[in-house]
């Protein structure tokens, strides 16, 4: 799960699509990579986005986000910074490890396709690591078309395969202009393109489903 931008709605999307899976009868695990921005307590730093992803895969996958920063800037911005490195063959073997043990792993970046990781590499590189298909979390309104199309073109020119772009609509977008923004961004990438939101999250597994996702 990449995104064209941060903010797009990647965490929500993903957090659906693994509650959604896993009340269908799937087992879900659901990793968020690395986070930043998270919350200090007294047992630690808490990821609210891995908290989040957890909770709707059903709370038993024994591997979770590793890499917990506190600053709110990419992960490897605050890596770097600390003198850490975010460890991409370990996140291979939990990544490994969950596909061992469930039906459907998702796997969530942080921000976009280039946001950094850490020692000059990004999100990409990490993509690339896993090797797993990508799905990418779009906004619906102004601007999607232009951000998402050249998004498709950065997983293809990496050798990935784009699975989809999800379209992340909300209650207050205009929903004809999402349909339209749909429309352009499939008719640039030839990439399957689906809305999701609040009352769209039925069609947007059907037409998974009919892709194999």
């Amino acid at each position: 799960m990449t995104g064209t931008d941060t903010g797009v709605g990647k965490t929500w999307v993903t957090a659906r699509l693994a509650e959604a899976w896993t009340q269908a009868g799937l087992r879900v695990a659901a990793l968020k990579a690395a986070e930043s921005g998270c919350r200090v307590t007294r047992e630690g730093l808490v990821g609210e986005d891995d908290e989040l992803l957890f909770r709707a895969a059903g709370s038993w996958q024994p591997e979770r986000c590793r890499y917990l920063f506190k600053p709110a800037v990419a992960p490897g911005v605050a890596a770097d910074d600390l003198g850490t490195s975010i460890d991409f063959d370990l996140i291979t073997r939990q990544v490994d490890t969950l596909r061992s043990m469930a039906d459907r792993v998702l796997v969530e970046g942080a921000g976009g396709w280039l946001a950094p990781m850490g020692e000059s590499r990004t999100v990409e590189d990490l993509a690339g690591c896993l090797a797993l298909p990508v799905l990418i979390v779009a906004r619906a309104g102004l601007g999607t078309i232009n951000h998402s199309a050249l998004t498709v073109r950065a997983v293809r020119a990496s050798g990935l395969e784009v699975a989809a772009v999800l379209l992340s609509v909300r209650p207050d977008d205009d929903g004809p202009f999402a349909l339209s923004n749909q429309t352009e961004i499939e008719r640039l990438t030839s990439a399957p393109v689906i809305p999701i939101g609040a009352g769209l999250l039925d069609s947007a597994l059907a037409r998974l489903a009919r892709l194999g996702l």
